[in-house]
């Protein structure tokens, strides 16, 4: 098959009188009995839950959501809400994890062993959820990261993070996290904004509803270690070169975004109506644009209860287009043909999505460039020795982040450009070298001052 994007079997609905997916509708992209699979909430006012098997190319229903009870001091009362805008999806290893939106701040649980939904503890926010909220998952600290949508300027905090350990010891699940930026508008996180887990130790964040289509980046550790958490990156550009120059489209209703497990590289839709379709690579810090999605009718545009994912196993991505439409669709990368797809080793790529083992790597600094400082991830295969220094053009030893025996595992070291005697060093170009036992890996960078 070649690349491209392939129309597939439509989302069902539970009604008559043409309500299909809309506010709230969702995606995500699960293992269920050891098989990868797709699983998506309608929204549009329902509690329907579904699930597509790619391998077979049909959907199934799945339990519904029940209603939920109320947050305090009203906890003996039902609140008679189903999922609405601000309805989102994350998975875990054994776990699918959903909010309602709808003004709501209700958080649920659907146990994949079970096919059955149980309430967990409410998010903590000011004002219930709405339009923008997202959630992604870290499987290295067992977390989901929350992105609270359409909060109020003055709230502290519109960032937190969902302990999956804590919730089931009986501990204290929820947790506030450094505020995502209203800057440079103050305008805040609205329709469209979405949440991606990559590269080990970041969330990315694409901000909807602003003036331009913002883009952060968020390093998980840099809450703990008195660091700058928020990185601005690169805007996703306003003009898809296949919509033609003066169609500026921005991000808003529908806006999603999807990561290649394998790859790492984020795929985002825009929503609000518009066919463009994007990839960035967290390696250079570019977006790319991508072939824009079809349109069958005046209906059929990614919008309200869009939804995006990436299915591992056959490296294809998923798109729910919502904007009351059942419509469902497949991208292919057109680089990946039968043959490549048969030589990936898929066992590998599922170990290393769930934590199991990892490759020796060091990746490329991001962002690169860099100005005030730079994240610098490496995976490990086995517990060893470690050692991640920086060095000049000469070879003279300017910094050493890491010099300590680690587990195996994914990990990130932060530069700020400050040598082993906190001075600040000039901007040019440094080398970064990764040494375990008996290997060694070399990366270059450039500092801009």
């Amino acid at each position: 098959m070649r690349g491209g994007w392939y129309q597939k079997e439509s989302l069902p609905t539970g009604v008559s009188g043409g309500k299909y997916v809309k506010g709230g509708g969702a995606l995500v992209n699960p293992i269920v009995n050891d098989t990868w699979v797709l699983c998506a909430l309608r929204g549009n006012k329902s509690k329907e839950f579904y699930k597509y098997t790619p391998n077979i190319g049909n959907w199934t229903a799945l339990c519904t959501l029940s209603f939920g009870t109320k947050p305090p001091p009203d906890t003996l009362k039902i609140n008679k809400k189903a999922v609405d805008k601000g309805g989102s999806l994350c998975w875990t290893p054994t776990y699918v994890y959903a909010t309602k939106g709808a003004g709501t701040k209700e958080f649920w649980r659907y146990d994949i062993s079970t096919n059955g939904w149980s309430q967990r503890a409410f998010v903590p926010v000011p004002k219930g959820l709405k339009n923008g909220t997202s959630m992604c998952y870290c499987n290295m600290l067992n977390r989901i990261y929350l992105l609270a949508g359409s909060q109020k300027k003055d709230d502290p905090t519109n960032f937190y993070y969902f302990d999956v350990n804590a919730d089931t010891s009986g501990g204290t699940p929820w947790h506030a996290l450094t505020k995502a930026p209203l800057t440079p508008n103050t305008k805040v996180w609205k329709d469209g904004s979405c949440l991606a887990f990559a590269y080990g130790n970041y969330v990315y964040a694409l901000k909807g509803g602003d003036k331009n289509n913002f883009f952060w980046q968020y390093e998980i550790h840099s809450d703990t270690i008195n660091g700058t958490p928020w990185i601005e990156m690169e805007t996703i550009p306003l003009i898809h070169p296949q919509l033609g120059l003066k169609k500026k489209n921005k991000v808003s209703d529908g806006g999603a975004m999807a990561v290649d497990g394998y790859t790492n590289n984020i795929y985002a839709i825009k929503g609000n109506g518009k066919q463009d379709f994007w990839k960035y690579d967290p390696n250079t810090n570019i977006w790319t644009p991508k072939d824009t999605i079809p349109r069958l009718h005046k209906k059929s545009v990614p919008k309200t209860g869009a939804g995006l994912a990436y299915n591992l196993a056959n490296m294809r991505i998923y798109l729910l287009k919502g904007n009351n439409t059942p419509e469902f669709w497949e991208y292919i990368e057109p680089a990946y043909t039968k043959e490549q797809i048969a030589k990936r080793n898929l066992t590998e790529q599922s170990f290393i999505l769930t934590n199991k083992t990892y490759p020796l790597m060091l990746y490329q600094n991001s962002p690169n460039p860099f100005n005030s400082q730079t994240a610098i991830r490496y995976t490990l295969p086995a517990n060893s020795k470690v050692s991640l220094s920086i060095y000049d053009v000469s070879g003279k030893l300017v910094k050493t982040l890491v010099d300590e025996f680690k587990d195996s595992g994914v990990y990130s070291a932060i530069w700020s450009g400050f040598d082993d005697n906190n001075r600040k060093v000039g901007q040019g170009v440094y080398f970064y070298a990764l040494k375990t036992d008996g290997e060694k890996m070399q990366k270059k960078m450039l500092m801009l001052r």
